[in-house]
């Protein structure tokens, strides 16, 4: 299962882009993947997109969104009542 439970789009143009994901089940533990898309819309640099996985500790100990991190952390309270 693939829960998005943050993300960010900033610029005028909405050209950058960030979405956190909670990934469960597939017979792993949880984890996080962090994907993005930034666009520069004057066009001078090429476009940057990719994504990266981390654990649900790793995400939550590590220097990430703090945003992020908060609604993770209400996800995981969640689990543990």
């Amino acid at each position: 299962m693939r829960r998005t439970f943050h993300k960010r789009i900033k610029g005028a143009w909405m050209e950058t882009e960030d979405w956190w994901v909670l990934v469960e089940g597939e017979g792993a533990a949880p984890r996080i993947e962090h994907s993005w898309s930034y666009l520069d819309p004057s066009g001078e640099s090429l476009p940057n997109s990719g994504a990266k996985q981390y654990s649900v500790e790793e995400f939550l100990k590590g220097e990430h969104d703090r945003d992020a991190q908060i609604a993770l952390r209400k996800i995981v309270e969640g689990y543990e009542c």
